[in-house]
């Protein structure tokens, strides 16, 4: 079950990566179409703006999600690293239970904004609601949160099974 759920979010890394990319891509297509309808012809869009950083906030999120999955946000690891075993479990269990009610309270948030969202329009061109801005938290949280999740029950075992090897030992 374990190796499961190990490869369920390694698929869901592998599409969100995918979807990060193409947004990059699309926003770079965006961005670049504007300053030549600009510049070049002095014929700018109205859109291209405001689709930017709609993309700029989906990207944000799925990245951040990206780097929960491959454990790639910075942290300070001096001092964690000096100290035993069990100890860089205890901190480890203890930011990933922070990071869990964290991750809670973000998605019950952006749940409760967007539901109030769902009759106000972002920008003049692409009208879009702002609950799809909101959504991007959401989507990102949930997906974050099971990551976390299971790097706990890793450390959980890691812990009971260093436990278990010092109540056996002589």
């Amino acid at each position: 079950m374990k190796e499961s759920i190990r490869n369920a979010l390694r698929i869901v890394g592998r599409c969100e990566m995918f979807a990060a990319k193409s947004i990059l891509f699309t926003m770079i297509a965006v961005v670049g179409l504007q300053v030549v309808l600009r510049y070049g012809f002095r014929r700018p869009l109205a859109w291209p703006e405001e689709l930017s950083g709609f993309l700029l906030i989906w990207l944000t999120f799925l990245m951040a999600d990206v780097l929960v999955k491959r454990n790639g946000h910075i942290d300070v690891g001096y001092f964690a690293d000096k100290m035993p075993l069990k100890a860089q479990l205890v901190v480890s269990f203890l930011l990933n239970l922070y990071l869990m009610g964290f991750l809670v309270f973000l998605v019950l948030g952006s749940i409760e904004l967007a539901t109030r969202q769902t009759t106000h329009l972002v920008g003049a061109s692409l009208r879009l609601p702002k609950t799809y801005y909101t959504l991007a938290a959401t989507f990102s949280g949930v997906s974050m949160f099971f990551s976390v999740a299971f790097a706990q029950w890793e450390t959980v075992e890691k812990l009971m099974t260093l436990r278990n090897s010092r109540d056996k030992s002589p």
